[in-house]
């Protein structure tokens, strides 16, 4: 992914709390509303089927036993079937046979044949239907129980004698003494299982048919769903706008900071975002992003202070160099002042070159370019070959070499940048030790994996407070730190970051006897 990319704008964040709120509001009451409604029609069928139930129930009996058991002699012609069932409840009913014959119905109309033969079966289970004339009803099919019709009275003039119920009262025959009550029992006729009624009230098998019409339920369930629905539209209007009202109100406190962040310029970065009222969430961001413009404060400090200081000591050897030219074509010269001048003149380049390519190296360092390339090195044969560099110039000043160093003291390592951090902290000894003095390298393992290695040099003349500030780049302790010195404030920092790519730390010490010291700490292992 591009860096375009990553930062493409994702939409109003309004607009997308509002769209997210209002959608899970609206699914949720949708969802609700349609439990609901669904609960509310399965307790308005289970209420139907109940009626239906509770009717069938309690006609059965009644139908065996007003109007087709009412003969004392158990008999029954068809031409007493009742042609046409009683109109006192909502439910439509119909008797039924098993061929389908409609033997009595409480209907408008008799049913249709084709419909009635397409009934469900008597499983006691309400089923839903279209009626040609009722509409949708729910149909709920009984068989009719024909074992009365095997009961008959017992034989005898007198009836048998049984125990009556709690809360019975025993029927009283005339004719019978005083006091004397009678309770009729009816035992069960098995050996006239043949008996005619029963024989062709059984070859009937007759159905109760208990039919209830769905017409208004089904209304009602609809007029049900479109109130919900206009319910559901009313909270999406209202929540709507209550979110957008309460993220207008809770979203200030971003629009007050982007604009004044927008306040911000270039040549303001010294200034702070200070937005009042910000809820504890946007605190945090306001305070990072305070560090963040110190941040960039301070980097535009140091760029424009690098900028400076690259500019004064580049001007100090370029003007050195200018006057040797310009004194070399004054008049004319003997080839010995010539060759001067020209070594002259080269020395300052030199000390350009190196000026340049430390700036360089430093650029690379900061931007993270630079990586280690382990090697086993030893200790005291970096020390050898690096000292031999800047042997020439320490004699020059009498300056001498102390080595304190353990034997054999070696690690895994870059051998090359190793050599560079001793090479410039060497040479930075060298050109601030006091004359006639001694340079002193320390160096033995801390135990935990670690080898702490120490220079140090006489003649400090930085104080305590400023002693880590040689690690900035150009950083000047005294005005003696020149480019004709060799030394333009670049050595020591890129020590420092040498260090750091190689896994070390560095810490400058300046005491009071005018000693100074950097103490560099590697691993002993680099990988």
């Amino acid at each position: 992914m591009s860096a375009a990319e990553s930062v493409r704008p994702g939409g109003s964040l309004r607009r997308r709390l509002a769209v997210t709120v209002i959608l899970t509001t609206a699914l949720v009451v949708a969802v609700a509303g349609a439990v609901a409604w669904f609960a509310s029609a399965k307790l308005r069928r289970q209420g139907a089927e109940a009626s239906m139930r509770s009717y069938a129930a309690a006609v059965m009996p009644r139908l065996l036993a007003r109007q087709w058991l009412a003969q004392r002699d158990g008999r029954m012609l068809p031409e007493l079937l009742p042609q046409s069932l009683p109109n006192d409840t909502d439910l439509w009913r119909a008797l039924v046979t098993r061929d389908g014959r409609v033997l009595a119905h409480s209907l408008p109309q008799a049913p249709d044949s084709g419909w009635v033969h397409a009934l469900p079966p008597a499983d006691g289970k309400a089923v839903r239907r279209e009626h040609p004339t009722l509409g949708p009803v729910l149909v709920l099919v009984e068989a009719i129980d024909l074992r009365p019709l095997a009961m008959r009275r017992g034989d005898g003039d007198r009836p048998r004698r049984s125990e009556t119920e709690a809360g019975d009262r025993p029927a009283r025959r005339e004719g019978d003494p005083a006091g004397r009550r009678l309770a009729e029992r009816f035992a069960a006729r098995n050996e006239q299982r043949n008996d005619a009624l029963y024989t062709w009230l059984e070859e009937l098998d007759p159905r109760l048919v208990v039919v209830y019409p769905l017409a208004e339920i089904e209304a009602e369930a609809r007029r049900q769903a479109w109130v919900l629905v206009g319910m559901w539209l009313l909270a999406c209007t209202l929540v709507t706008a209550v979110v957008l009202f309460i993220t207008g109100r809770v979203l200030a406190p971003v629009r007050r900071m982007t604009d004044a962040i927008a306040g911000i310029t270039p040549g303001s970065a010294t200034q702070q975002v200070a937005v009042a009222g910000l809820p504890s969430e946007l605190q945090p961001v306001q305070a990072r992003l305070n560090d963040l413009l110190a941040r960039v404060d301070a980097a535009l400090a140091r760029e424009q202070q690098t900028t400076a200081n690259v500019a004064h000591e580049l001007r100090t050897p370029l003007a050195g160099l200018r006057a040797k030219l310009e004194l070399a074509l004054q008049k004319e010269r003997d080839p010995a002042e010539i060759a001067a001048l020209c070594r002259q003149g080269l020395g300052t380049m030199t000390l350009l070159q190196g000026l340049i390519d430390n700036l360089l190296l430093l650029t690379r360092l900061e931007a993270g370019q630079e990586k280690p390339h382990a090697q086993a090195v030893e200790v005291q044969e970096i020390l050898a070959s690096t000292w031999a560099l800047h042997q020439p110039a320490a004699m020059a000043r009498q300056i001498t070499l102390e080595r304190r160093l353990e034997p054999a003291l070696s690690l895994i390592t870059d051998g090359d940048k190793l050599r560079a951090v001793f090479s410039n902290l060497l040479s930075n000894a060298v050109a601030y030790a006091t004359p006639n003095s001694m340079v002193q390298v320390a160096g033995h393992e801390q135990g935990d994996g670690r080898i702490r290695l120490t220079f140090t040099n006489e003649g400090a003349t930085i104080s305590h407070a400023d002693a880590e500030r040689v690690f900035e780049p150009f950083w000047r302790g005294d005005n003696a730190r020149t480019v004709e010195r060799g030394h333009c404030g670049l050595g020591l920092p890129l020590v420092r970051r040498l260090v750091k790519v190689l896994g070390g730390t560095t810490v400058a010490v300046s005491v009071k006897d005018g000693r100074f010291s950097v103490l560099v700490v590697l691993p002993s292992n680099v990988t």
